[in-house]
């Protein structure tokens, strides 16, 4: 959970934003290790306007990053949800972390979402959990960070359209929710919010790659940046 992943870099960033007077920093620090303070703090506008408006480079964690502008988009589609803001980046921070060189590549996860969905028929109990969360996890990122990909490749006749695996991504959070070990992780009501709203989740996260963030050729969908307002410093991550 990105909430409960701080980096001491974060840290100091948020002193910086918020003005915090080096002597008061244990008592911000102790208020950050409460979950409801914390919230509280993270949701000052004045953190995001600092991350897409600053023109030097941030030392902050993919982590922080994400969840401060997720949530963000999240709020302006009436989903003010600090789990669900927390889940979704931390989909989107494994999948950046998982290509090579910050760069992405969208056309795994098509072929992923094809061959899984037969895999979940005769998986077991533990794995049918995994197999049908992470295809929602992948159908996320698809329409979510992916759909100009997804409909020139509609076009082309090369993979189905956006409704389609918009309607793969609902119908898989929606199995990972009923699945007993969801109650186990706390997840089921997360899954059940991003089957119910996927749509909405995914045209929040369309919204953060048009304004907040770059994500190459729609054509290719092969490559991640973030936009020249807003460079991070992965090492530190």
């Amino acid at each position: 959970y990105c909430r409960s992943k701080l980096t001491h870099a974060d840290i100091e960033f948020i002193f910086g934003v918020l003005g915090v007077d080096m002597k008061d920093e244990q008592a911000l620090v102790s208020l950050l290790l409460d979950e409801s303070t914390r919230d509280l703090i993270l949701d000052d506008s004045a953190l995001f306007h600092a991350i897409i408006e600053s023109p030097d480079q941030l030392h902050i964690s993919l982590h922080f990053y994400f969840y401060i502008l997720v949530h963000h988009v999240l709020k302006e589609v009436d989903l003010e949800d600090h789990e669900l803001a927390d889940y979704v980046a931390s989909v989107l921070t494994q999948f950046v972390r998982r290509q090579p060189g910050a760069n992405s590549n969208a056309r795994e996860a098509f072929f992923y979402a094809v061959d899984v969905l037969g895999e979940i028929e005769c998986a077991d109990f533990h794995n049918r959990f995994y197999l049908v969360s992470s295809l929602g996890n992948s159908a996320l990122i698809l329409t979510g960070v992916f759909p100009d990909h997804i409909e020139y490749r509609a076009k082309m006749k090369a993979a189905p359209n956006l409704n389609y695996y918009e309607s793969i991504g609902s119908a898989q959070f929606h199995a990972a929710s009923s699945h007993n070990l969801a109650q186990t992780y706390h997840l089921d009501r997360i899954y059940s919010t991003l089957s119910n709203s996927f749509s909405s989740v995914r045209s929040a996260l369309n919204e953060m790659k048009e304004r907040l963030i770059f994500l190459g050729s729609p054509h290719t969908a092969c490559s991640f940046e973030l936009n020249n307002a807003t460079l991070l410093d992965f090492e530190s991550c």
